[in-house]
């Protein structure tokens, strides 16, 4: 191409290009490279003429002019030989003349010849084709040099065949340890091993098969043998026709992430069981206070299941949590609450749970939790049951609590002093003791100043010889407190057992000790003159059962002086008593529990027995050695008999029905028997101490109270009183109480009260009195009668006058002989307490026998009778000579067809049997019915007969009742009331 020949025909633009394509002119002429600039303005263009020194400007395409390329040939294959896989493109302009025979020369160097002058747009199209192609290859250059650098291996294995490698990366070298040589050509199955999982493998063929993308980890092995995971990715790649080709794998060497997996997994398991076999119980709690996760411990502190724990909120309202004082907790004040609140960790916070009664003690710590981002997510606490520590914590300070009192009572005090660094310590006893500080803290010279100046080179001379010997040391001595008091005290030291420069030791005040044996020195002889005139019998006797000690008591006691008891075994000990007294003598010397008032028999010198009370103790010599046994022997022969005549009267006492009691001068019970205990319904604890009028009532402590003002204004010993006393069950009983008093200077000091019920006997006082008032009355009637009509037969009456007289008089004797019928049966309930009278039997069924009689005796009479199947109730065992009697009556009294209902019902309200027996006739007189309904006569008001009489008591002493109604239109209806069973 010549400098005036154009290289293109014709104007246009350029199409689109890359901005860094950068194109190189090579071509002469300025106007060819003006030209082909301003064509190719849309690169950037660069030109370079064949004489210049320096070296070509980089490029992605140059275009050489025919003229100019034998100066850049070498140059330019020198580039392209450089760009190695990387396609670097000449294009070579030649001209019509000659250009084929050039392009043919110039093959190997140009990529493309174009013939000039050639229009636009062949020009652009073959810029662009070479440039695209640049990029292309560029491209291929970079995927290229990506794979051979990548850190993953990557293998690329034909489709065809077996799968043969076509290609491996160095990353894929380095995994394996085999070079390229020893596996392009051979499948990657040479990688597989004895361990590699086949279900794995599997996976793998099939998707080849298939032509499908697949992922799996396969255990692999090295050239060397080493096994690693290799995490494998497998993609089919099709041409552009659709057509698989190949294979491409990506693979990784994860062995390092499988073994920090399974260390994570197995540190995760080790957390588990450490979470789940913490003695110490655990929970996590969400940001809602909810229980997520609880381990076994925690479940034993909370007692429930972990169903139960899990999702409970942490102030669960049936958990009660309390203070110390048992006071509800807040649940801000909680540990959750304070963490969530302030993110910060609560530590050793304590509350109680109280459940059932008992109060259990937890110990809390809680922390939060925290994600990457800072913000809490749950909170873990910790939970102890530390019931059992507090319940120890207490009883610490109850023995240091305890300690301080013993060293306070005993007057004592402890010290320890450890030589290496001089220094003394007192605890809480001593400090008060010296009248110091306590827990202060001396120096040895400060501690032996404590003592009496008089004494303290006589204890520093013990405490050099206890640190000398190791051995106990102890000594009595004064102190000097800090008050300037003088004090005698014993002092003991030992070293520890641990620490040999620490000695330890207690300081005892025993002033009043050394004060008690000069006053028992004093006292000694007068003690002995005691013990001389003891009526107490006074013996000692060794461990051989010799007689040591005889006083004048045991002289006086059984006969024996003490010149023949001393010496010789005991005298008083009879034979069959002596194998008794030597297992006393040694249980006492074995140290075993004193005999304190055993009661025991023992013999005098005239060969006479003696009841005494003995008391034993050791005998002990000044070294506190038991040598023999010491004996109190006091007779008791008098106290004995009075003990029998007490335990006799308090047999009566006891088992008497009389109410027997005392009473203080405020009428207070002091005493009292079983009797009365029961007839008040009040357990004993309920009646000692209280009033009289809590058992009977104010109106009978008002009787009482009068009774002994009575007793002292007439200067009497006792009077008695009638009073109605009320059982606890309601029933009004009459009793006849005695009353007595004990006096102490002119003042009651006590009254003493014995009742005896009175009721039945007043009651059968006023029944005999009825009965004897009606008899008279009825036998004088009579026998009046009958001495009239006899008086007749003296006048010499007619035969017919007799014979009515003899039927009179034989009238009068039949009613006699019928009130001696009843006398007998009277006497069946004239007593009101033959409670063994009474029976259970069915009340309805006698009634029907007793009608079905009626009927045979009385066959004018018309007599009906209603009673249910069964009607049982207690009753007196006269009921039916009672019902009988009312039956006889109705007939006697109702004219010649008397007409008579027996009929029993229950009223279930009252639980009772009622039996009515009712009449048609003229019925029962007013009179006769209020003395009857009233239970007793009067002068003015009295009955004629025993019948209705008898009928009344056989129902009272029944426990029930009786009562006279009228009938509709005449007669009467005497209504009957029982118990039922």
């Amino acid at each position: 191409m010549s400098d005036e020949e154009p290289p293109f025909a014709g104007e246009g633009v350029l199409g689109t290009s890359t901005d860094s394509d950068k194109i190189l002119l090579l071509v002469q002429g300025q106007r060819n490279q003006d030209l082909l600039a301003d064509l190719l303005n849309d690169y950037e263009v660069a030109v370079a003429a064949p004489d210049a020194d320096e070296p070509l400007p980089e490029f992605d395409l140059c275009i050489v002019g025919e003229e100019n390329y034998r100066a850049f040939a070498d140059t330019l294959r020198s580039e392209k030989e450089n760009a190695g896989e990387r396609y670097l493109p000449v294009l070579l302009l030649v001209g019509e003349r000659g250009g084929h025979e050039t392009s043919q020369r110039l093959r190997g160097v140009a990529d493309d010849t174009l013939h000039i002058p050639a229009p636009e747009a062949v020009v652009r199209s073959r810029v662009e084709s070479l440039l695209r192609t640049r990029r292309q290859s560029l491209q291929l250059a970079l995927y290229r040099r990506a794979m051979d650098d990548s850190t993953a291996g990557i293998a690329i294995a034909d489709a065809d065949n077996d799968q043969p490698l076509t290609y491996v990366n160095d990353a894929f070298v380095e995994i394996s340890g085999y070079n390229r040589e020893e596996v392009l050509g051979r499948n990657c199955r040479f990688l597989q091993g004895e361990e590699t999982d086949p279900e794995s493998v599997q996976r793998l063929h099939d998707a080849i098969d298939a032509g499908e993308t697949v992922s799996v980890e396969l255990r692999n092995y090295r050239k060397d043998g080493t096994e690693f995971w290799n995490h494998l990715e497998i993609a089919p790649v099709y041409d552009h026709t659709g057509e698989l080709t190949h294979y491409i794998g990506f693979q990784s060497d994860v062995t390092a992430r499988r073994q920090a997996e399974e260390r994570l997994r197995e540190e995760t398991e080790t957390l588990e069981r450490l979470f789940e076999t913490s003695p110490v119980g655990i929970t996590v709690l969400n940001t809602d206070g909810q229980v997520v996760r609880a381990n076994g411990a925690a479940e034993e502190v909370l007692g429930l299941e972990r169903s139960d724990v899990v999702g409970r909120t942490f102030d669960e309202p049936s958990w009660e949590i309390v203070d110390e004082n048992g006071e509800s907790v807040d649940s801000e004040d909680l540990p959750f609450s304070r963490v969530m609140a302030t993110g910060e960790t609560v530590r050793g916070y304590e509350h109680g749970i109280a459940e059932g009664g008992e109060t259990r003690w937890l110990s809390i710590n809680a922390a939060p939790l925290n994600d990457e981002s800072g913000e809490r997510i749950s909170v873990i606490t910790t939970i102890e049951d530390i019931t059992e520590r507090r319940a120890q914590e207490r009883e610490l300070e109850r023995l240091i609590d305890l300690l301080d009192q013993t060293q306070a009572i005993g007057d004592i005090g402890g010290w320890e002093i450890d030589t290496e660094d001089g220094k003394a310590e007192f605890t809480k006893g001593l400090a008060e003791l010296f009248g110091v500080w306590p827990q202060t803290k001396f120096d040895l010279d400060e501690a032996f100043g404590f003592y009496h100046p008089a004494d303290e080179p006589k204890v520093r001379d013990v405490f050099e010889r206890l640190v000398a010997t190791g051995e106990p040391q102890e000594i009595d001595c004064r102190i000097q407190t800090a008050s300037g008091e003088t004090r005698w005290t014993h002092v003991r030291g030992k070293p520890h057992q641990s620490e040999p420069s620490v000695y330890r030791g207690t300081v005892q005040d025993v002033t009043e000790r050394r004060e008690r044996e000069r006053e028992l020195k004093e006292t000694k002889e007068l003690l002995q003159s005691v013990f001389d005139a003891s009526p107490i019998g006074i013996l000692a006797v060794d461990k051989d059962g010799i007689t040591q000690l005889w006083s004048e008591g045991c002289e006086r006691i059984f006969g024996w002086s003490d010149e023949e008891a001393i010496g010789e075994p005991l005298p008083n000990i009879q034979p069959e008593m002596r194998a008794e007294f030597d297992e006393l003598r040694n249980e006492v010397i074995e140290g075993k529990d004193p005999v304190i008032g055993y009661e025991t028999v023992r013999q005098r010198r005239d060969g006479s027995l003696v009841d005494v009370a003995l008391t034993t103790a050791p005998m002990r010599d000044s070294d506190d050695e038991i040598i023999g046994v010491v004996g109190l022997l006091e007779d008791i022969t008098d106290r004995k008999e009075r003990q029998q005549e007490l335990k006799r009267y308090e047999r009566i006492v006891e088992t008497t029905n009389d109410l027997i009691y005392t009473l203080d001068e405020n009428l207070a019970f002091t005493s009292f028997n079983t009797a009365m205990a029961q007839f008040v319904g009040l357990p004993q604890d309920a009646i000692t101490g209280e009033h009289l009028s809590t058992a009977f009532g104010y109106e009978y402590a008002d009787v009482l109270a009068d009774a002994a003002t009575k007793i002292l204004a007439e200067e009497t010993t006792e009077t008695t009183v009638e009073t109605t006393l009320v059982t606890h069950r309601g029933e009004k009983r009459k009793y006849q109480t005695t009353v007595s008093v004990g006096m102490s200077d002119q003042k009651v000091e006590e009254l003493v009260c014995v009742g005896r019920d009175i009721t039945e006997l007043q009651e059968r006082e006023r029944r005999l009195s009825v009965f004897d008032r009606v008899l008279r009355h009825n036998l004088r009637n009579k026998m009046n009668v009958i001495q009239g009509w006899s008086d007749r037969l003296i006048d010499g009456p007619t035969q017919e006058e007799t014979a009515d007289i003899a039927a009179k008089i034989q009238e009068a004797s039949d009613e006699l002989l019928n009130l001696s019928r009843l006398v007998r049966e009277f006497d069946t309930v004239s007593d009101p307490a033959a409670s063994e009278l009474i029976k259970t039997m069915d009340v309805a069924r006698h009634i029907e026998e007793i009608a079905s009689e009626a009927k045979l005796s009385y066959p004018t009479a018309s007599i009906s009778v209603e009673t249910p199947p069964i009607a049982e109730a207690e009753v007196h065992e006269a009921f039916e000579l009672a019902v009988n009697e009312l039956v006889d009556n109705a007939v006697k009294h109702s004219g010649e067809r008397p007409s008579i209902h027996l009929s029993v019902t229950i009223d279930d309200e009252a639980d009772a049997v009622v039996v009515r027996v009712a009449d048609d006739g003229p019925g029962i007189p007013d009179l006769e019915r209020r003395s009857i309904t009233a239970g007793r006569e009067s002068p003015l008001e009295h009955t004629n007969g025993l019948g209705l009489w008898f009928v009344r008591w056989m129902a009272t002493n029944s426990g029930g009742s009786m009562q006279i109604k009228d009938n509709e239109p005449t007669g009467a209806v005497v209504e009957l009331r029982f118990l039922r069973q």
